[in-house]
């Protein structure tokens, strides 16, 4: 192998320029911006985007960002970035108090679109999905975002309020494993970084309070117009929405004086660094590979260089990858979740990284390594084949084919992130149509050598890696020498010769060899429920075609049938977990999962299957000039179900470690925990012994998810997109009607003993953490018939709590604040409402008395006229946005089938039919019944061994051994 020795971004612009200049005699020029863009800046500096997109009619996001972030704050201003986003909705010149969210709730902007994302060097404030056709409403957005820019209120009792918030949030921020090592490897590579310094872990427990004064001297230091960005992306006029910008901002004064903003570059380091990180907490072990390189340079983001150098590394990510779990197969390697990307490494602005990163366990660390070292050397000496090249580029033409044809209705999201780009880094605003135009004509010509090159430009490189691995702190784990991680991986880069290499096979999708018979049609309906075409073929099965017009070119699918693991034997939860966690980990007739995944990769397809407690299933989708290799899968999927017991001893492996170290993650016991309190039958939630893992067998788990899958009839097909009627018939019947089927076996569901636990219950424990807060889940049930009028109701009542729990005082309470709303049919009927949580010890009674006070309000009626129309409004554009999607159809489709319940027609009737006093009655009837499941876990750094068996005179040590 030959070292590359020039830096990759260099080597690449090298390639790329004698490739523009030999094919198109010039070098790469600056793009024009898209058409339906207006970019520009005003005379004090600001900066202003407006792209018009009319995917979502009616509506648009409005961004403020900004070239600043906490990597800013010194001694003394830690934290002032967070407080000032803490500030925002507090008041400013304009909207005093809160009148700021209260504005946009007026408007239907939910709560949960008002998202504010403060990073090292980016800031940016969003609100998402505002209502555009309203007399002014664009302009009372951009003066809530003039008010962001230049006119927070920092009064100094705002900042004492404020400041134990701020506090709550930073300690949440470092009560994470992987922020907490993050933190410890830039510690450890970048010791007098702004981003080593700006925050530390100490800062969750020591916090340095500041004063108003302070604070509003680093406002005007650095939130300026010059550093600043006005975006607008939506249905849009850009006449008029450039007209309104230059008229609110431009009272905005220029900045008196220059202030710079540098970036933090930091310099290149000879050969390969190795880092061992641990944390009492982490409970897995990764490990990654870090190529670190320069970022493109400047002049050159805004030419179509960026997509070059996009076409390459997704397609070495990609090629690569497949390589990589080829070959863990083969070497029945403990390897799991490959990732390989490119971007910014560890949130900084000046250092990129082309990254491997997988999970293994610690006693195959050095094994993995120098797995991956041999196959890095064979890349960089061998380069990718003429089938890896073709399908790699093929599969990228696709995908800017998707790309370009469904430009009209990509959402707001795909348009903001181009502007941001564009904005902080500069990279061009050209149209997806000049991309799609300029990148078909490249590849035409940038061939197998240019794309080799590269590779061996990025993997080959001697200098500038870091391996990192992570691991948990604890004390009966193998431990790991750095010296030998270093060994492992550079011992097969340094000899002369690569051995033991693997193959680049060559995969092909293969032919069909369908059974004996093949079914008919028996009868072909029409559903007038849904306007479904629907097929009873005689083999039983039933397959279900819904046309929408909005699902472009592709074809979504979902098979039902009824059992699942009710049918099972010895099955719990776990168990039930781990079966799901190997069902598709053989691959199908005589290709290996990773080769299928190969294969599903090149034709833009996938098929996966899974267990519920009643049901089992294959999910996918395809484009629909790929629906017979679709059709095919699902075929396969029946019939070809292929074993690997090398596969599935390398899983469990990975589940072996992982249950030796579950309980050092506060996140994983919670869940534990709260599964447990919240199920009636103990036996079906425990946790398996080690013991019971290590014995669980491969063949009998294969051959009962093989006879779920092994009857046509047992199941409901169900496909929806914009294909060709007769074409999806003639499909199912080749295919489906190929798939053994008896109409007189059918299998049902039997009662799984796996109800919700009844009456008031309250569990509370205490865990210890290296970064103490309290984790909550509070769960009501309501036993209710399975109606469409009960569905209503717990849509309503869902909303309403998440409207409620979702003002800024208890978003500011609560780091993380879910609430979720369900009707279910199986095992019991039942209504639940979930709210999960994770605060410090002091909010969390605030949490819980702001939810049962909520209900209480509402069965005490509560909620005014305006309240409950609004609610009603809410609820009922969330169901037509749904509506709109492929999976509400699969879902609400195949629910109909399975349980016989249409949730489908007069749902909007129903909703508007029902009434205030009807929805205050269904609160009073959850309170009334009283099944009320609380599960608090408070954090602690003290020892818990003792202190958990006693809180409160409560013997609360139930489940864990602590």
């Amino acid at each position: 192998m030959n070292p590359i020795k020039r830096p990759p971004i260099l080597f690449f612009i090298i390639i790329i320029f004698s490739f523009c200049l030999n094919c198109f005699a010039q070098e790469p020029g600056k793009l024009p911006d898209d058409p339906r863009v207006r970019a520009g800046n005003l005379p004090d500096g600001l900066s202003y985007i407006v792209i018009k997109n009319r995917a979502k009619k009616g509506y648009a996001t409005f961004c403020m960002a900004q070239k600043t972030g906490f990597s800013l704050e010194e001694n003394g201003e830690r934290g002032m970035s967070k407080m000032l986003e803490s500030l925002l909705l507090m008041g400013t010149r304009n909207f005093t108090d809160s009148t700021i969210i209260k504005y946009l709730n007026s408007l239907g902007v939910q709560n949960n679109d008002i998202i504010f994302d403060t990073q090292p060097d980016k800031i940016t404030y969003l609100i998402k999905d505002v209502p555009v056709a309203g007399k002014n409403t664009i302009d009372s957005t951009l003066l809530i975002i003039y008010n962001w820019l230049s006119s927070i209120n920092i009064d100094e009792e705002d900042v004492v309020r404020e400041m134990p918030y701020l506090k709550n949030k930073i300690a949440d921020e470092w009560s994470y494993a992987d922020k907490r090592m993050d933190y410890k490897l830039i510690k450890e590579l970048y010791p007098k970084s702004p981003y080593a310094l700006c925050q530390t872990p100490d800062d969750a427990v020591n916090f340095k309070t500041f004063n108003s004064k302070e604070l509003r001297n680093f406002y005007y230091k650095w939130y300026r117009p010059d550093f600043q960005a006005i975006i607008i992306v939506g249905d849009v006029d850009l006449d008029m929405a450039e007209t309104q910008i230059k008229s609110i901002f431009a009272t905005i004064p220029k900045p008196m004086k220059k202030q710079n903003r540098d970036y933090y570059t930091p310099k290149s380091s000879e050969g390969i660094r190795v880092c061992v990180l641990k944390d009492k907490e982490y409970n897995k072990t990764s490990v990654s590979v870090d190529f670190l390189i320069d970022p493109m340079p400047s002049k050159y983001r805004n030419t179509n260089l960026p997509y070059i150098k996009e076409y390459m590394e997704e397609s070495i990510s990609k090629l690569f990858a497949d390589r990589l779990r080829e070959g863990i197969k083969v070497k029945n390697l403990p390897i799991s979740d490959i990732k390989i990307f490119s971007g910014e490494f560890l949130n900084m602005n000046k250092q990129h990284t082309y990254s491997i990163s997988f999970e293994t366990v610690p006693e195959a660390v050095y094994s993995s390594l120098s797995f991956l070292s041999s196959e890095i050397s064979r890349l960089v000496s061998e380069g990718f084949t003429w089938q890896e090249f073709s399908a790699a580029k093929e599969i990228y033409l696709r995908k800017l084919e998707d790309l370009y044809n469904s430009r009209a209705n990509l959402s707001n999201d795909v348009y903001l992130d181009r502007a941001l780009s564009n904005f902080f880094d500069g990279y061009s605003l050209a149209s997806i149509e000049m991309k799609f135009e300029m990148m078909k004509s490249v590849l035409l010509h940038l061939g197998q050598i240019e794309l080799n090159d590269y590779a061996a430009s990025l993997l080959g490189a001697k200098d500038n890696i870091i391996i990192t691995c992570r691991m948990p702190q604890y004390r009966e784990i193998q431990q790991l020498s750095e010296d030998r991680i270093l060994t492992a991986y550079k011992d097969i880069l340094t000899t002369s010769k690569v051995t033991s290499m693997l193959k680049a096979d060559v995969i092909t999708w293969p032919k069909f060899e369908p059974g004996s018979e093949r079914a008919t049609i028996v009868t072909e309906t029409e559903d007038p429920l849904t306007g479904s075409k629907v097929y009873f073929l005689s083999n039983g099965a039933t397959v279900i075609y819904k046309k929408i017009y909005n699902a472009k070119d592709t074809l979504s699918f979902r098979a039902v049938g009824k059992g699942g693991f009710s049918v099972l034997d010895g099955i719990n939860k776990e168990k039930g977990e781990f079966i799901n966690g190997i069902i598709n980990i053989g691959g199908l007739g005589e290709i290996s999962q990773p080769n299928v995944e190969r294969l599903y990769s090149y034709y833009n397809l996938d098929v996966k299957a899974k267990i519920t407690l009643n049901t089992q299933e294959l999910t996918g989708y395809s484009e629909n000039l790929q629906a017979e290799k679709l059709f095919h899968a699902i075929y396969l999927n029946f019939t070809q179900r292929r074993a690997d017991e090398g596969a599935f001893n390398a899983y469990k492996k990975e589940k072996i470690f992982d249950k030796l170290y579950l309980s050092l993650s506060p996140k994983d016991v919670f869940r534990d925990s709260v599964n447990f309190y919240n199920n009636s039958n103990s036996s079906y939630v425990r946790n398996l012994e080690l013991e019971e893992i290590r014995n669980i067998q491969y063949y009998p788990l294969l051959m009962s998810c093989r006879s779920l899958f092994s009857n046509a009839a047992d199941f409901t097909f169900t496909f929806v997109g914009n294909a060709n009627d007769n074409a999806i018939r003639d499909l199912a019947v080749k295919y489906i009607g190929s798939i053994p089927g008896n109409i007189n076996r059918k299998e049902n569901w039997r009662i799984l003993p796996y109800y919700s636990a009844k009456g008031n219950i309250d569990k509370r424990f205490l865990f210890n953490m290296e970064i103490p807060r309290t984790y909550g889940n509070i769960t009501y049930t309501l036993g209710v018939d399975y109606t469409i009028e009960n569905k209503v109701l717990t849509n309503l009542l869902g909303m309403y709590l998440r409207y409620t729990l979702g003002v800024s005082q208890y978003k500011k309470a609560a780091s993380f604040l879910r609430i979720a709303s369900s009707l279910d049919y199986y095992p019991e009927k039942i209504a639940k409402f979930e709210v999960n949580f994770i605060s410090n010890n002091e909010n969390e009674k605030l949490i819980e008395e702001s939810i049962s006070g909520a209900l209480d309000k509402l069965a005490d009626n509560g909620i005014t006229k305006e309240e409950f129309i609004g609610l009603l409004k809410i609820t009922g554009e969330e169901h037509l946005q749904e509506s709109k999607r492929t999976y509400y159809w699969l879902r609400s489709i195949n629910e109909r089938y399975i349980t016989g319940q249409d949730f489908i027609n007069n749902y909007i009737d129903v909703l508007n039919g029902v009434t205030k006093e009807q929805l205050c009655e269904f609160a009073k009837k959850i309170l009334d019944q009283g099944n009320k499941v609380t599960v608090i876990m408070e954090g602690t750094t003290k020892d818990v061994g003792t202190e958990n068996l006693f809180k409160n005179n409560k013997f609360i040590k139930d489940f864990f051994s602590l």
